[in-house]
């Protein structure tokens, strides 16, 4: 699961390389930004980089940014599937 994700940063950061660079100030607000290109439109967002305090900008389509949410979505609910499935193997009793 962490590859897939790690493979999706990836393709999200390479797609970020070629986009122009939009103000500060816009992006200091956390709002995604619409850019215009020659063929699609990009959306960028500020994203956590880990083991970072750093924010990174990744500008993606509509489409990519759907599929990057779906994966957080995904990754967080198996977590979450995970935990729970841990505290049932105790007997009740939080694994600390």
């Amino acid at each position: 699961m962490r590859i897939l994700f790690g493979v999706g940063a990836l393709a999200f950061a390479t797609a970020c390389v070629s986009a122009p660079e939009t103000t500060s100030a816009s992006l200091a607000s956390g709002a995604p930004t619409t850019e215009k290109t020659t063929d699609v439109d990009r959306t960028c967002r500020r994203v956590p980089v880990m083991g970072s305090n750093m924010t990174k900008k990744v500008c993606s389509t509509a489409d990519e940014w759907a599929a990057y949410d779906s994966q957080s979505r995904e990754s967080v609910q198996d977590f979450e599937r995970s935990k729970d499935r841990s505290s049932d193997l105790s007997g009740g009793v939080p694994l600390n």
